[in-house]
């Protein structure tokens, strides 16, 4: 079998954009049959700094809302540009209140500690530790509590962004591999 050439993949270019184009070229506006969610997720090639070559694919959310002073926001990596308490508040906005209950309720002080999960207060998970820090097997084995941190918010933030875009939530887009960010360069994107 041989190899793609790049002719050949300029040959696909227009079916690929028609496929996946989700947006104007000219303007970067969002085409009108298309509804996408306020806040999505996206999978992007992610570079850790400007004069590197080396990327890595990487987990963003955005929002299609622009900033205080106009500007369109890129979107941000979930786990290294958003707080725990804005991670709380995108996922309670986004799932259904159960009971007339938001999903987490996070303490107002420093610590920023989840106290409930929809009304339960009694949610401290814990487990086994048998390795100490460096790895090593602990001679006694100790329980430690378990506390839900920011890439864990994050990953649960995906994969319910994953599963409404499955499952068409609301009649509309909700995550998007990175085909399409690189289709539609996602960061430059605006209502």
């Amino acid at each position: 079998m041989e190899k793609a050439t790049q002719k050949d993949l300029l040959l696909l270019l227009p079916i690929a954009y028609e496929k996946f184009d989700i947006k104007n070229r000219q303007t970067n506006k969002i085409l009108d049959s298309v509804k996408i969610n306020t806040l999505f997720g996206f999978m992007t090639a992610f570079s850790t700094s400007k004069k590197s070559t080396d990327k890595s694919i990487v987990y963003k959310t955005k929002t299609l809302e622009k900033s205080n002073k106009g500007r369109i926001l890129g979107g941000r990596v979930c786990y290294r540009g958003v707080q725990k308490i804005e991670l709380i508040q995108q996922i309670n906005n986004i799932l259904p209140k159960k009971g007339g209950k938001y999903k987490y309720i996070i303490n107002n002080d420093k610590t920023r500690k989840i106290t409930e999960i929809y009304g339960e207060q009694d949610i401290i998970q814990q487990t086994e530790r048998t390795l100490d820090n460096k790895g090593e097997v602990l001679k006694k084995s100790k329980i430690a509590d378990v506390k839900l941190n920011t890439l864990q918010l994050c990953i649960e933030l995906e994969l319910i962004f994953r599963y409404y875009n499955r499952t068409n939530h609301d009649n509309k887009l909700w995550f998007f591999s990175t085909v399409y960010d690189s289709v539609n360069n996602l960061e430059k994107l605006s209502n």
